[in-house]
């Protein structure tokens, strides 16, 4: 156990559970998993102060969190941020093809532009979270935006004619097709439970949120798809390739906010 104020990052090595008695998150603070941990991690802070401005990024490349804070101090303009913040890979252009057909044929095809890259998609993450102060915090589980697909390449060129009486010059050929754009990111799954930690006082009904807290939670945007590659020269300009699609928007996200109610001694919740 161990107190930290971090201006940085804190860096966890395949470790599924970890606990802090104190963090102190200043400016951006990141909490970066180093290996993939398939079956989740455990996160534990006894006391999370978040600064004015301050944001603590958790993330890659696990897939599952469950957080419990036992006392979170936020002031205003601050975030847990639980998104996925890489793109996709922009797709690669398709190649021009410089080659000439033997006589009389159309030129051959230019290469396709390859496909877009899958955005990353946002942490699942269950949180407990016991709410000393909050006075202007969003908790963002956003996917990444897909890549864009890359354009197709020139077609090749027609061939030339043998003679007149044979054939005539080729037409050149088609350019290649644009590729598709990737697929955005999944927006994450919260679990989002709650209490105030000053058991004397009751907010609102069971599914009410902390006041001053925002949760912000999309589907990453498709990547744009490649245009066509032009045609390649001849007899006739061969023709322009198809454009690629656009990339699909990745799944929305799945939310449930719980109160925990907070009773005093006589088990009685006050309002």
């Amino acid at each position: 156990m161990k107190n930290y104020i971090a201006t940085c990052c804190l860096a966890l090595y395949a470790v599924p559970t970890f606990a802090v008695d104190l963090l102190i998150a200043k400016d951006e603070t990141k909490i970066i998993y180093k290996k993939d941990l398939e079956g989740g991690v455990f996160l534990r802070i006894d006391s999370l102060v978040i600064e004015q401005g301050g944001k603590l990024i958790i993330g890659e490349p696990i897939d599952n969190i469950n957080v419990h804070i036992k006392s979170l101090d936020a002031a205003a303009n601050t975030e847990i941020n639980l998104s996925g913040r890489v793109p996709g890979n922009d797709g690669a252009i398709g190649s021009d093809n410089n080659q000439q057909a033997s006589y009389c044929h159309a030129g051959p095809s230019g290469g396709n532009g390859g496909n877009g890259g899958r955005g990353q998609s946002a942490v699942n993450a269950a949180m407990l979270i016991d709410v000393k102060r909050i006075d202007g915090l969003t908790i963002s589980l956003n996917g990444a935006a897909g890549g864009k697909a890359g354009a197709g390449g020139r077609g090749g060129i027609g061939g030339g004619a043998k003679n007149s009486k044979l054939c005539g010059e080729g037409d050149g050929g088609w350019g290649g097709a644009g590729g598709t754009g990737g697929q955005g990111g999944n927006a994450g799954e919260l679990h989002f439970r709650w209490r105030n930690s000053d058991p004397t006082v009751c907010w609102g009904s069971a599914n009410d949120r902390p006041p001053k807290l925002k949760i912000l939670q999309n589907a990453g945007g498709g990547g744009a798809g490649g245009a066509g590659g032009a045609g390649g020269p001849g007899k006739h300009q061969g023709s322009t390739g198809p454009g690629g699609g656009n990339g699909s928007f990745g799944s929305p996200g799945y939310l449930k906010v719980e109160r925990i109610p907070s009773v005093d001694d006589a088990g009685i919740c006050k309002v």
